[in-house]
């Protein structure tokens, strides 16, 4: 697999240029359709007019480098349609300005895409919400009677309504409403029984939808962990009996031994034919119930897809992988306790289980012939069907482009599809296909990719079921031989049959182990490779499944050799959850049960910590510019509306950070200082008390003597709830919290409103990034001081955005001050890739250890000057070991 960062974010099909016999209708639905290309693997599209497009239902990429001769070619291959994928050629990639490239099929279309968003912009918003508030019972106003007690809370967040209709009713239920009032999201311990509460209750009352949906998805989504959960247990269990049934060692799936090896077992399970005989046929059983396991976690999966995210896509996938390893595991474990338990069998011991097996082993090989068979009729049946659905929808293009495409003969296709004799005949033309039975040949084109993908599909089923024709042909030509040979012969292969068996079980075992180990260390297999070739398979699986559920007499065959052979409760009930087999009263009152003691255990417990992920979107409040109490706070902070403090600002003569981009200087108090003293003490120094003041209009009044620049109204439950200072300020019983009042200085009304206006609503309706170089520097001075990490991280972020020839060092040098190591290392990135900016008047005004660092850059950046002068030089080995053996001082950069 290629890198693909070059190609992840938002892109939107500007063009599509199709080829000259594609079908209008198809192609030009795809422009202006946008798609998202996650780091993942995932893909989002959106915008989608026609949704019956297979590449609009693949949910997985993955950009692929392929090489034929001298020329490398970039694939990006979708995944999948009913198991199909679809390759596009990356051409034209401009990955410099705006963005672009070219994707082509060919024969089908060629997608001209333009790049709307990177994916670094998804970033630098954060989760909004005023938890503190209610976790710390700041300024609360009004309370909610509940049994018992009563819970305090504020009339911002809380409305009249919504007060009224929570008293007195069940706690859990109000805690519940309560945190979603303040955070737009779930509390972490909720369990589901208490979700699906408080879903009917407010469905009920007709109040608050956002959490009701909430709930009902919490729900819905720890049922989902569930059942992946139990299916993974299940799997694993049935593989732990087999285990113990051979003496092997049992772990837990965190690696804890839960039962040791034991030899003995085994031994004696080889050594009686008869428990061996039981031994294998309960082994087979099990094998048959985990491959049905493993069948309903794909078609589960390519259920619920839908309704999952692609990071919870990916969070399944890997969880798939790390249970496959497991189950590998295992695999290897069950191969050394049949070392274990054959390495001392004898001659004769062998001779006595071939007695006993011979009749057995005519009866597993008719066994597996007769169960070949008919899953070859399925896979013809499939075929069959297919074959029919693409013939329609052919005659459907030949009609709505107007040229006949089907020839005389048999009705072959020309879309590049048909049997398999029409396909090598196009291919012996040269790629040219034969056009209405007559002599002419005309160019083979795709038309609609539905048709090309039917056509995929068809060839795929031919050549696996081909595959398995011969295989169970040989294994039939082998029962046959088997079976008319002497009775002493076929006891004679049989003991030497079992004896190479013995022989190569180490061997066995030594290329598992290897198998594992260079599995989970190749790039095939990493996370996002991963998803792809699992929603490639699930998607296949699930194609089967569906066709076996429209067709179950086809399946009725399989299904009573099955029954007759490997019947186990736990196999019909799993036949049943995959739709395959009718249910009865009885199974389907157990798996209810089954579902309902589910939604009880609170947080599902027994679920895997992977899959605890897919709730975590539950507990997360949303981003501030999609948040709603984000708006919420916007109106408070533009209304003034209910204000109970007053920030008061006064005038300084000097910024306390002056910006300066054409000298590279930046004036800054002393940090350090800063940072020792008490921010009450160093930057609330109250006056007298003044007038409250209910809006943000400016004034000018005296205070002691100072000029009041600006008196700005505000909420001390936001402001307390969104900054730890101002908590700390208005709640110590200090003069700040008696008069409700602070005084702020070294801080310009334009910048301050800025900053207060973060407090109240995060990034929502606020873009730093259109904001000046130097009221950047002042935000991120203030957030500092007042400790707002994540205005710091914003400010930087915006920051590293206006990096420019002019203001890079003054930048760097800031950076070093607030210890911003990000902006201190896009600085020195920017720097490094233009040496020419480092003069020597610049040099002279940086600190010590800032001016090492930038004229250390010489080792691993070379500025012009030194590159041209090397260029002149005979050997430049010769200039450097010159340099250092002559005791002169180390090279300046600005030489």
């Amino acid at each position: 697999m290629a890198k693909c960062e070059s190609v992840l974010g938002s892109w939107r099909i500007e063009e599509v240029r199709r080829s000259f016999n594609g079908i209008a209708q198809e192609t030009d639905s795809l422009k202006d359709v946008e798609f998202l290309l996650l780091e993942c693997g995932g893909v989002i599209w959106s915008k989608v007019t026609n949704p019956e497009l297979p590449i609009v239902n693949c949910t997985a990429f993955q950009v692929f480098e392929d090489r034929v001769s001298w020329n490398v070619f970039r694939l990006i291959r979708f995944s999948a349609w009913r198991g199909n994928i679809i390759e596009f050629v990356i051409e034209n990639l401009v990955t410099s300005g705006t963005r672009s490239m070219d994707l082509t099929l060919e024969g089908w279309c060629t997608l001209h895409c333009i790049q709307i968003r990177r994916l670094d912009d998804e970033n630098g918003d954060f989760p909004f919400n005023f938890c503190e508030a209610l976790q710390e019972n700041l300024y609360s106003d009004i309370s909610i009677p509940i049994q018992s007690k009563s819970l305090d809370v504020h009339s911002f967040f809380v409305s009249e309504e919504i007060r009224c209709k929570l008293e007195h009713k069940d706690e859990k239920l109000v805690n519940t409403v309560l945190y979603y009032l303040y955070n737009e999201s779930l509390p972490a311990d909720i369990c589901p029984s208490t979700a699906s509460q408080v879903a009917d209750f407010l469905e009920v009352e007709q109040i608050l939808p956002g959490l009701s949906q909430l709930c009902r998805g919490f729900s819905k989504s720890v049922n989902i962990r569930s059942q992946f959960t139990h299916i993974v247990e299940d799997l694993r269990a049935a593989v732990n009996q087999v285990l113990t049934l051979f003496g092997g060692r049992v772990c837990s799936p965190s690696g804890q031994v839960e039962s040791v090896r034991n030899k003995s077992v085994g031994r004696s399970v080889i050594s009686q034919p008869a428990r061996l005989a039981a031994t294998i046929k309960q082994t087979s059983k099990n094998v048959v119930f985990v491959f049905l396991k493993i069948v309903q976690f794909c078609v589960r999966y390519e259920e619920v897809k839908s309704n999952l995210t692609p990071m919870e896509r990916s969070i399944v996938a890997n969880f798939g992988k790390s249970r496959l390893f497991l189950l590998l595991n295992q695999l290897i474990e069950l191969m050394k306790a049949l070392k274990y338990a054959s390495v001392d069998l004898s001659s004769q011991a062998r001779q006595d289980l071939a007695i006993y097996f011979v009749e057995e082993v005519e009866d597993i090989a008719t066994f597996f012939t007769c169960l070949g068979d008919e899953f070859k009729n399925l896979l013809e049946s499939i075929i069959e069907h297919t074959a029919v659905e693409r013939e329609i929808l052919s005659t459907q293009q030949d009609h709505l482009s107007g040229s006949p495409s089907v020839a005389e003969n048999g009705g072959c296709v020309s879309s590049g599809g048909g049997n398999a004799s029409s396909q090598a005949e196009s291919d012996k033309n040269g790629g040219f296909e034969k056009s209405g039975g007559g002599e002419k040949y005309r160019p083979k084109t795709i038309k609609t990719l539905r048709v090309a993908m039917l056509t995929k599909e068809i060839l795929s089923l031919k050549r696996a079921t081909d595959q398995l024709g011969y295989v169970f042909y040989y294994l039939k030509q082998e029962r046959d031989v088997f079976s008319q040979q002497p009775e002493q012969d076929r006891i004679r292969e049989l003991a030497r049959q079992l004896e190479q068996l013995v022989d190569e079980i180490p061997l066995l075992v030594l290329t598992l182990e290897r198998t594992s180990s260079r599995l989970q260390d190749e790039e095939m297999l990493d996370d996002c490779s991963f998803l792809f070739e699992f929603t490639s398979q699930a998607s296949s699986v699930f194609t089967v499944i569906n066709f076996i559920k429209q067709n179950k007499d086809i399946f009725q065959p399989i299904l009573e050799i099955l029954r007759h052979n490997c019947y186990q409760e736990n196999i019909e009930q799993c036949l049943i959850d995959l739709g395959l087999v009718n249910n009865t009263t009885s199974t389907q009152e157990n798996h209810k049960h089954d579902e309902n003691n589910d939604l009880e255990s609170p947080n599902s417990h027994n679920s895997s910590e992977v899959l605890m992920d897919l709730s975590r979107k539950f507990y997360d409040s949303p981003n501030s510019k999609q948040s709603k109490l984000a708006a919420l706070g916007y109106e408070l902070f533009t209304t003034k509306e209910g204000s109970d403090m007053v920030f008061e600002l006064y005038e300084d003569a000097q910024p306390p950070v002056q910006f300066i981009c054409n000298n590279g200087t930046v004036d800054s108090e002393n940090d350090e200082e800063n940072n020792t003293q008490n921010p009450l003490d160093n930057d609330a120094k109250l006056g007298a008390k003044s007038k409250e003041s209910k809006d943000n209009t400016s004034e000018s009044c005296e205070s002691n003597g100072e000029a009041v620049t600006e008196h700005i109204a505000a909420h001390r439950v936001i402001v307390c709830a969104r900054c730890a200072w101002f908590r700390r300020a208005l709640t110590s019983g200090m003069k700040e919290d008696r008069e409700r009042r602070i005084v702020l200085r070294d801080c310009s009304p334009e910048v301050f409103k800025i900053f207060l206006q973060f407090i109240y609503s995060g990034l929502y309706k606020l873009d730093l990034n259109t904001l000046p170089v130097q009221i950047l520097v002042d935000l991120l001075l203030v957030a500092d001081r007042y400790e707002v990490p994540v205005l710091v991280d914003a400010c930087e972020d915006a920051l590293c955005a206006s990096l420019q020839e002019d203001n890079a060092i003054p930048l760097l040098v800031l950076a070093e001050q607030f210890n911003t190591y990000r902006l201190r290392r896009e600085g020195f990135k920017f720097i490094a890739a233009r040496p020419d900016l480092v003069t020597p008047e610049v040099i002279d005004e940086l600190p010590e250890h800032l001016k090492q660092e930038i004229l250390g850059l010489h080792s691993w950046v070379r500025p012009q000057a030194f590159a041209k002068k090397s260029a002149t030089d005979a050997e430049e080995g010769l200039l450097l070991d010159s340099d250092q053996e002559s005791g002169e001082p180390e090279f300046n950069i600005f030489s």
